[in-house]
């Protein structure tokens, strides 16, 4: 007796539309159906798949082959399933419907994947209101191209992040920061070792990274900079003079990855 595996493969190789319409119809189990849906080409079928399959699953493998804008948007607006909306607005182009979703689906997990789509600045920066949850302005900052603006989030002090669950919200902006000047002041100052350790990350001045790993209190923070560093001699210094074993490990094994032969 065939598995549904064996049907799987079967369907593989199969190229008659009209069998595989038949199976994507009537082909018992789900994973028997979505290898068909996978292998039809004719829109108005799949399109009736989309709509009316009895599985998410295929439901959602099917808008992902749909088309038709106007019959994936009907879909992104009437599928009770979170996971065959995000497939469909995975699959829209309308910026202002993509904004809409972003702001307005039930399911954050829709949410999300609107926002990973969205361009519209100015929504975005909506997004990040105080009053969204923590992942859903992540999300959003993780999208903004405003320096400025990143700036000001990263800072903690704009937006209402002086809270307990800013630091994902905060470091989502730092990571996606230039800004040296900005990005210096959180390494070299911020309360939370985490937002410094994030800054570090993107700090390109030597110099800087030098200061932080010889200076900093939180062991985190200093081999995030050590791991930086391409001053042979400031990784001998910290290797020799500091006394945490932890640092003077991660220096030597920098300086190994730098080539040097100790």
């Amino acid at each position: 007796m065939k598995t549904i595996m064996d049907r799987i493969k079967e369907i593989k190789l199969i190229t008659d539309q009209g069998e595989l319409t038949v199976i994507a119809f009537n082909g018992g189990s789900q994973g028997v159906r979505l290898a068909a849906v996978r292998r039809l080409t004719d829109q108005e079928l799949i399109g009736r798949i989309a709509t009316g399959d009895t599985s998410p699953s295929v439901r959602a493998t099917a808008v992902r082959r749909l088309e038709d804008q106007k019959l994936i948007i009907m879909i992104i607006k009437t599928d009770k399933s979170p996971s065959v909306r995000i497939a469909a607005t995975c699959h829209i182009t309308d910026q202002e419907l993509i904004g809409q979703i972003a702001e307005t689906d039930v399911d954050a997990r829709v949410r999300v994947a609107a926002i990973r789509r969205l361009t519209d600045q100015t929504v975005l920066r909506h997004l990040t209101n105080v009053d969204e949850p923590k992942y859903i302005r992540a999300a959003a900052v993780r999208r903004i191209t405003d320096q400025t603006v990143l700036a000001q989030i990263a800072d903690g002090n704009a937006y209402g992040l002086v809270r307990e669950d800013a630091s994902l919200v905060r470091e989502a902006a730092i990571r996606r920061l230039t800004d040296q000047t900005v990005l210096e002041r959180i390494a070299a100052g911020d309360k939370s070792q985490y937002m410094r350790e994030a800054a570090i990350g993107r700090i390109t001045d030597q110099t800087v990274l030098v200061r932080i790993a010889e200076n900093d209190d939180s062991t985190i923070v200093c081999v995030a900079a050590i791991r930086r560093l391409k001053n042979h001699d400031a990784l001998n210094k910290i290797k020799i003079t500091n006394k945490n074993e932890f640092i003077v490990y991660s220096a030597t094994d920098r300086l190994i990855q730098l080539g040097v032969n100790l």
